[in-house]
């Protein structure tokens, strides 16, 4: 991961675009209240493997396999759009920071 991707960015990311578990009701990301950081190590895997040449579609997969193996959810009909959609905005994040 970039060194000037802030962890502040990712989680924006994963609250506003993916989200799996559905708890942005819940949280206040400005302040930190509530489980701002639930998916921080989701995100933080997912930038990781950005930035060691991992293709979107890939990370995609991995977001989208946390969300039903990992996270033990039943695949919504919008999982694959948001973890491609999260996998997207995270490499554009990365781009930009470079």
């Amino acid at each position: 991961m970039s060194a000037n991707v802030k962890l502040s960015e990712l989680r924006c990311i994963g609250w506003t675009i993916w989200d799996p578990i559905g708890l942005i009701g819940h949280v206040n990301l400005g302040t930190g209240g509530g489980p701002v950081d639930e998916y921080d190590g989701y995100l933080l895997a997912a930038a990781g493997k950005l930035g060691r040449g991992v293709t979107v579609d890939e990370v995609a997969d991995y977001l989208a396999s946390s969300e039903t193996d990992r996270m033990g959810l039943t695949g919504s009909p919008t999982l694959l759009s948001r973890a491609h959609a999260t996998a997207e905005a995270i490499a554009g994040l990365m781009a930009a920071a470079q």
